[in-house]
């Protein structure tokens, strides 16, 4: 047991201690570290000894300071499996098989290829996450804390059979608290965690639109505001465009590193994150799309042969019509979820093909 003296003078700058362990000796503290004195350009220019940087300021006065803050005590290695359930929406299971990468449940039951951005948030968020309080050891009356009724439960499997459950529940001042499942202590988060964690199907969708090759591409039609309708055909086989703006043959004016650069960003359309199909911003939005392309793709059927020409659209639409807007909304035919584009994808999708600007 150590005892602290009270500081001999009220100007003192260290106290003296006693050790139960070490009868008739006096140790005598700092009541604060020493700081270092800096150098002109700002860098410190006293090296201080380790033994002067330990100061009483420094030890833990409350049972508080002594707890483990971590949420969890978990490794990444160690996670093999989350079940996500979301008081109002439906469940998002995730799973690693041995030897594997992670997948999810997607709508037809089967597992399939996950977000690998919506992962890492969420792994770095079980494994790293600090709470900011302790309100509760033994809470009876969950209530005051949102966790009678969990806003987001989160269970997570890990390669020793060990089951983490956790319950996330917010108080009536926003406050988001959480408890493991089976012990009734109570910590209070910082409520970045809690939108670290994706708790709807799409955001754990693939960022990929379609993915149409190349060799299938039988033309490419592009509407945009204030240009005339722009119709480019391609044949992979000899690498050839023709294009028409119009009722104008322009195929001579075409510049055709630029248009062979289009066909990347365009036939493997890759989205930011995809949104529910009721967004109301980009509904309203997508009601008016400043951009439109629409893709004839080659069919085939069971013997190679030619089966005709399938057509797929793409409507794009700015978020805003601030000049300084660079979030643009889309949406593909046959697919009910629009998404979101950045600026950059869609300034590569716009690209001047006649060197006409």
């Amino acid at each position: 047991v150590m005892e602290i003296m009270p500081p001999t003078t009220p100007e003192a700058d260290t106290v003296f201690a006693t050790v139960s362990d070490r009868p008739g000796t006096i140790f005598e503290l700092r009541l604060k570290p020493l700081a270092p004195t800096l150098a002109a350009n700002g860098t410190p220019a006293t090296n201080i000894p380790p033994e002067d940087l330990v100061s009483v300021a420094g030890l833990p006065d409350t049972v508080n300071e002594l707890r483990d803050p971590r949420l969890t005590d978990l490794k990444v290695e160690d996670i093999e499996g989350f079940l996500i359930s979301p008081a109002t929406g439906d469940e998002i299971a995730l799973a690693r098989p041995k030897g594997a990468r992670w997948q999810v449940r997607g709508p037809s039951g089967r597992m399939e290829q996950l977000n690998e951005m919506s992962l890492y948030k969420l792994l770095k968020a079980v494994t790293e996450t600090k709470v900011t309080g302790f309100p509760s050891d033994a809470a009876v009356d969950l209530a005051p804390y949102g966790l009678d009724r969990p806003a987001l439960k989160l269970r997570i499997a890990t390669t020793n059979d060990k089951l983490v459950d956790l319950q996330f529940g917010q108080g009536r001042d926003g406050t988001w608290y959480a408890k493991h499942a089976d012990v009734p202590r109570v910590v209070k988060l910082d409520e970045t965690f809690i939108y670290e964690i994706d708790t709807k199907p799409w955001q754990w969708r693939l960022p990929d639109v379609w993915n149409v090759a190349s060799v299938d591409l039988a033309h490419i039609e592009r509407e945009m505001e204030g240009h005339p309708k722009l119709k480019l055909e391609y044949e992979w086989t000899t690498e050839a465009w023709t294009a028409h703006e119009g009722d104008v043959n322009r195929s001579s004016e075409l510049i055709i590193e630029r248009a062979n650069r289009l066909l990347d960003p365009l036939l493997k359309l890759r989205c930011d994150t995809w949104l529910a199909a009721d967004d109301a911003n980009a509904v309203r939005a997508l009601s008016k799309p400043a951009m439109r392309f629409t893709l004839g793709i080659k069919l085939r059927d069971a013997n190679n042969e030619d089966a005709g020409i399938q057509r797929r659209d793409l409507i794009i639409a700015p978020a805003s019509d601030s000049p300084q807007n660079s979030l643009f909304f889309g949406r593909v035919s046959g697919e009910p979820l629009p998404f979101m584009l950045n600026a950059e994808t869609v300034s590569r999708l716009a690209v001047d093909l006649f060197g006409d600007d």
